[in-house]
């Protein structure tokens, strides 16, 4: 329906603390969260983007996480906002981006 309408939306990655070994850190920008976990929770976080990434491709959708460079709104790519409702994490990301849309 969203698509139809031509209507910008986001999607969440929710869940972002069941990542293998993810440290939380309160209501702190994902991006920050990223920055400072092991290597090997990086490498799971990216592979479930990249799952995430695909299924969305099946569908003949074009979704990105929301700070990668080739993210281009104009042209139909959904950003994703990965966030976790239990630590807050990523909240703080998700709100700008829904504020820039309005």
């Amino acid at each position: 329906m969203l698509r139809r309408r031509g209507t910008p939306f986001v999607v969440a990655l929710n869940k972002v603390d069941r990542v293998h070994r993810w440290t939380s850190k309160q209501f702190n920008p994902i991006r920050d969260s990223l920055g400072s976990q092991e290597e090997v929770t990086i490498s799971d976080f990216d592979d479930r983007v990249r799952r995430t990434v695909g299924a969305f491709q099946m569908q003949g959708l074009n979704a990105r996480l929301y700070f990668d460079k080739t993210l281009n709104i104009k042209e139909g790519d959904i950003p994703m906002v990965p966030t976790s409702a239990m630590t807050g994490e990523g909240i703080p990301d998700l709100l700008m981006l829904l504020i820039q849309f309005s």
